[in-house]
């Protein structure tokens, strides 16, 4: 069945309604397993890295689709050494992640409801103590807690109402990923 979408539109905020209601049918209220893949290529100067978002796999049936091919430039600051600053630093763009992922699922919440909205914004910070980076230490109790507020406005939409949609954010795949005790496996190839 999977949560019930009230919007009485045809689109609300550029999300098609039917669409969206037939895809909360399609998925009903068993589990949804996604599979998401990453391959993050060094460009052979300084920090560049390049990221490329891979296919995905939804309940087992892999997206082999040019739509998933996207890629992302890394970089550090300009101050430190051997670095241009041609892209955001992994750290930044963790936290844009977890800003758009809370928007994501805000304003696809909004449009299940009906609710068009006229701002929406996230802003997300941190700070941590890189010495572990520059000197190759277990730093893992010096980071400081992530913060976001969220900005968030609708006409004629009570603001308790609207604290609570922005509150779904906070379901959102990114947050829980980063607000759990998550499990890292690596394996190191020697070419």
């Amino acid at each position: 069945m999977g949560l019930p979408v009230t919007a009485t539109q045809d689109e609300v905020s550029g999300i098609p309604i039917p669409k969206l209601r037939a895809f909360y049918e399609a998925i009903g209220d068993g589990p949804v397993v996604l599979d998401l893949e990453a391959f993050v290529e060094w460009q052979g100067k300084g920090t560049r890295a390049t990221g490329y978002i891979g296919p995905f796999s939804l309940m087992g049936d892999r997206k082999e689709r040019l739509t998933r091919k996207y890629t992302i430039q890394y970089d550090d600051w300009a101050e430190m050494p051997g670095c241009d600053d041609a892209g955001p630093e992994a750290v930044e763009t963790v936290l844009s992640a977890l800003g758009a992922c809370i928007i994501n699922q805000t304003a696809w919440h909004a449009s299940r409801t009906g609710i068009v909205l006229e701002e929406l914004s996230v802003k997300v910070n941190m700070s941590f103590d890189a010495q572990g980076f520059f000197q190759n230490t277990d730093q893992t109790d010096k980071f400081s807690a992530i913060t976001y507020e969220i900005h968030i406005k609708a006409m004629g939409v009570s603001k308790k109402k609207l604290t609570d949609l922005a509150n779904v954010g906070r379901n959102c795949p990114v947050c829980r990923m980063l607000s759990k005790e998550m499990v890292l496996k690596s394996k190191v190839l020697v070419h």
